[in-house]
């Protein structure tokens, strides 16, 4: 839990420059900015990981307490399951639903360009500083341009995200475009209704 606070309170660009600081100012065994090698992406790539990370160990833990307290783990003991597949096999799986939500939410946040202060610190050309670049010399084309493909991708990440549910959770459907649900079996009649119902060809 203190890992996950700390990665959700800390602001990115003040964690940014303490890495900087540290790994190549003080150790030098890492690039202060720029892009190029695998090395210049570790500094912006643990920077950026920070708050989803926290995010998501906060997400997973009360969710896997919400499954482990559930009356099927009882019974998955009690049966002789192993605590390995009750976990991972069962409890893993009724808790992923939350879970790849906030995944698909933090990924939206990165195509959305909320990476223009860590993209300022490591002096990267991503999406948030080309749309910053863009509001401040008014380019209106290239706002509208950036606007549409990161819609599109989070469109497409809805998408992506809702065949996951159902794959991962078989009691999930969807409904058709009227809204009405997948039609239903008629209940069985009682045999006390059976027998008073009158015979094929019986008048009224």
């Amino acid at each position: 839990m203190s890992f996950s606070l700390l990665g959700v309170s800390m602001p990115a660009f003040w964690l940014g420059e303490l890495l900087v600081l540290f790994f190549a100012v003080r150790l030098r065994l890492l690039p202060t900015n720029g892009y190029g090698g695998p090395s210049y992406f570790v500094l912006p790539v643990v920077t950026l990981a920070a708050l989803p990370a926290g995010r998501l160990t906060q997400i997973v833990r009360s969710a896997m307490l919400d499954q482990l307290n559930q009356q099927y783990m009882l019974v998955g003991k009690a049966l002789g399951l192993r605590s390995a597949d009750r976990i991972f096999r069962h409890a893993l799986k009724n808790a992923a639903i939350p879970i790849i939500t906030m995944m698909g939410w933090e990924f939206g946040r990165l195509l959305a360009g909320f990476t223009v202060l860590v993209e300022f610190v490591f002096n990267w050309p991503g999406v948030g500083l080309l749309a910053f670049q863009a509001i401040q010399n008014h380019d209106i084309p290239l706002i509208e341009a950036d606007v549409t493909v990161v819609a599109l991708l989070i469109v497409a990440l809805n998408f992506v995200l809702d065949v996951a549910y159902a794959v991962i959770d078989p009691r999930i459907h969807h409904t058709n475009r009227g809204g009405a649900g997948p039609s239903q079996p008629e209940p069985a009649s009682s045999p006390s209704e059976r027998s008073a119902a009158p015979p094929d060809g019986a008048m009224a």
